[in-house]
């Protein structure tokens, strides 16, 4: 064979195990994936009711704060004077 010949050859196994190293790592990549969405979350195991009562509680607590940012919020503005009692004397 001819050396000028010789480098298709080369050229094509040098290209083929970029082909199959790409591949590979492909494979490993869906792979990971296919056994990580396999398993369940720590959240799934808990029942409906636990997740309920979690988040129940944890809006009630937002609900709360948020509350308690209202009434920050308006006694700072009535102290800069841009909101007003109303006729209740509450803000």
């Amino acid at each position: 064979m001819d050396a000028a010949e010789y480098k298709h050859v080369v050229l094509g196994l040098i290209f083929l195990k970029y082909i199959s190293d790409s591949f590979e790592e492909h494979r490993a990549r869906l792979e990971a994936e296919r056994v990580q969405c396999a398993e369940p979350a720590p959240e799934d195991t808990k029942t409906f009711e636990e997740k309920m009562k979690r988040l129940a509680a944890q809006l009630c607590e937002q609900m709360a704060e948020g509350e308690l940012l209202d009434r920050e919020i308006a006694t700072d503005l009535k102290h800069l004077s841009f909101l007003l009692e109303d006729k209740e004397g509450k803000l």
